[in-house]
């Protein structure tokens, strides 16, 4: 389950928080009085978007399922990785 933090809190410890999200790689969500909003770390941010851009080519998925790769392993991604 994701940690979750109030906006204010988060807002107080803000340096924490990003301090273990590059430790930890677990997303943060956190609670507004309205909204809420998901803080996760550069380099997960920067992993995520290579993924949606390497799915996004047509035939990749078809290509990665037809050479035997497990896309999920475990409980975590793995593209192209045995």
């Amino acid at each position: 389950m994701m940690r979750e933090v109030q906006a204010l809190k988060a807002q107080m410890e803000l340096e924490k928080l990003i301090n273990d999200l590059t430790q930890s790689s677990e997303p943060i969500q956190i609670n507004g009085s309205v909204n809420n909003a998901i803080l996760v770390s550069e380099q997960d941010w920067i992993a995520i978007q290579e993924a949606l851009y390497y799915l996004s080519i047509p035939g990749v998925i078809e290509s990665i399922e037809n050479s035997g790769t497990q896309l999920i392993k475990d409980g975590e991604f793995h593209f192209g990785l045995n």
